[in-house]
């Protein structure tokens, strides 16, 4: 097959070139392209020249020559990655431009970032295209002359290094205009049926039964809770595209071990044992150099837990509206009214002997008195004398303002929100609350690394050693012991609320506390460095986030 390309290439080089530049410029400012690199065998005068024409197009545009004898495609534009949606122009009249191709698939420059024009001077595709790498993602636009019109062909591959078939549509004008979509473009390359993907979820806990029964089941929720939650997202991924999935499991995210490689799914990334993980990460430095990161999927939301402090006492509620000082001050006040009524009423009766006075100047009749006023209750008796008038309008007014004041006190206090005592990390270093922490990869490599000098003071001084065991423990033991208080327990919130709506009752539920411990922290899709399918799993992802 390759022979019979080179005969005709071969074949193409005494005939000139059809390269239109009408095609360039429209395909150009359709696909909104501002780099392009052109690959051509022109001599200097005609590249020089189509330079000229197209630099009003282009501002950023390369001419090589692909007979040049230092031509290189490792050094040149083509094989790097990192341009940002570059168009790319290869004239297959050019006998080099067969070799070219091989190295271009070589280097997986049909990619998404990169935007093929390619001419051609046969209608043979599938001779030309059979063995180049493409993907689903790959942006690849073949003109063929035919006599006063172009034909236009979009072809890709589903996924060539994963047994994937080559796809040719031919269009029905120049460019068409929903070609450039990407939403569109995934829509009509949706079909992948043949390609198979290998994926791998992370299950940090033991689960029973198939893995594809534990990953599908509603039940038991709170484990392996945004794994198993990433994992339906690709299974959603693979309904779409109709590929075939082949899920295998590990207890690692991905950590630095002691000789320096990593676990778990960021090795399987690594050395392309997988495909994608069917699990998020955390964006971390030291796996940048070997994963991609797409769409974040899951916020992972982290906290202590743990039952409020008790309330006070009842009879504490009622002494709370003032402070003890003015308890003190509205006792002594009383008492010195009180005496204030004796000695007036004493005074009364000495000036008139003989006078009716209603008013019992014994000492228990006047703090009856005292109380009635503050209990807003009045009295039978109405005083003779100017003085003590004055004082029993003064008593009154004193005691109804009190009143007022500490009735609606207690009504308040009843109807508010229970104090927090505990709201800060600070607060649950000072409280007598024993802690613990859930056992997963990821907090021990958090608690190793820290450098927050408040967290090693709170484990340093609260850790709780129960019995044998570490310092970690499982969810369910962990908040059984919340649940009897005295106890804060650092869990994964999603974790944590299936086992507290099944296992505590309302009571306990509304006495809960949380303090966050780390900042809420977003997880991501994860994919091996420069995965042509990074795309076509962000695209879907954002999809169904939409």
């Amino acid at each position: 097959m390759k022979v019979a390309l080179w005969i005709l290439f071969f074949l193409a080089k005494f005939v000139h070139s059809e390269m239109d530049l009408s095609v360039v410029e429209k395909y150009f400012q359709y696909r909104n392209i501002k780099s392009a690199t052109i690959l051509t065998c022109f001599n200097k005068k005609d590249r020089l020249n189509l330079f000229r024409q197209l630099i009003t197009v282009n501002a950023n545009l390369i001419i090589l020559d692909m007979s040049d004898a230092n031509f290189d495609l490792k050094t040149s534009d083509v094989s790097r990655a990192e341009n940002k949606h570059l168009g790319l122009l290869i004239d297959m009249y050019c006998p080099e431009a067969v070799d070219v191709l091989d190295l271009c698939s070589k280097y997986n420059a049909f990619n998404v970032v990169h935007h093929w024009l390619i001419f051609l001077p046969t209608y043979d595709l599938q001779a030309i295209f059979q063995n180049v790498s493409m993907t689903i993602a790959s942006d690849v636009t073949a003109v063929v002359k035919s006599k006063d019109h172009w034909d236009v062909f979009d072809i890709y591959n589903q996924a060539f290094r994963h047994g994937g078939k080559l796809k040719i549509y031919f269009q029905q004008c120049l460019f068409d205009r929903f070609h450039g979509e990407r939403i569109s473009l995934y829509w009509r390359r949706k079909n992948m049926t043949g390609v198979t993907f290998k994926a791998m979820v992370v299950l940090p806990r033991k689960f029973e039964g198939s893995l594809l029964d534990h990953l599908m089941s509603d039940e038991h929720r709170e484990v392996n809770t945004f794994n198993r939650f990433h994992s339906l997202l690709v299974y959603h991924v693979r309904d779409f595209y109709n590929f075939t999935l082949d899920m295998s499991w590990t207890p690692s995210w991905g950590f630095i071990l002691p000789n320096g490689t990593f676990d778990g799914l960021v090795r399987a990334l690594q050395i392309g044992a997988v495909d994608f993980g069917a699990t998020p990460l955390f964006v971390k430095p030291e796996r940048l150099p070997f994963v991609d990161y797409g769409r974040p999927t899951w916020i992972l939301r982290s906290a202590f837990i743990f039952k409020r402090p008790k309330r006070p006492a009842s009879f504490e509620v009622f002494l709370r509206p003032l402070d003890g000082m003015v308890w003190c001050l509205t006792v002594i006040s009383i008492i010195l009214i009180v005496v204030l009524f004796k000695i007036s009423l004493n005074s009364e009766r000495r000036i008139k002997v003989n006078a009716n006075i209603e008013f019992e100047n014994t000492w228990s009749s006047l703090f009856l008195c005292a109380i009635g006023a503050i209990c807003q209750q009045g009295s039978s008796a109405a005083p003779k004398s100017i003085t003590t008038r004055v004082l029993f309008i003064f008593m009154f007014i004193f005691t109804i303002l009190l009143y007022q004041f500490y009735s609606a006190s207690i009504v308040s206090t009843l109807l508010m929100t229970p104090e927090k005592f505990i709201k800060t990390i600070d607060d649950l270093i000072r409280s007598h609350i024993y802690l613990s922490c859930e056992d997963t990869l990821y907090n021990r490599d958090y608690l190793a690394k820290i450098k927050n000098r408040t967290f090693v003071k709170l484990l340093e001084d609260k850790a709780l050693k129960w019995g044998n065991e570490s310092f970690y423990m499982e969810p369910e033991m962990g908040l059984r012991l919340v649940a009897k208080g005295d106890f804060a327990y650092q869990v994964e919130m999603a974790t944590a609320y299936p086992i507290i709506k099944r296992t505590f009752d309302d009571d306990t539920i509304c006495s809960l506390d949380a303090i966050e411990l780390l900042s809420m922290k977003q997880t991501f899709q994860a994919l091996p460095k420069g995965s042509p399918f990074k795309d076509m799993m962000n695209t879907m992802l954002f999809a169904e986030d939409s």
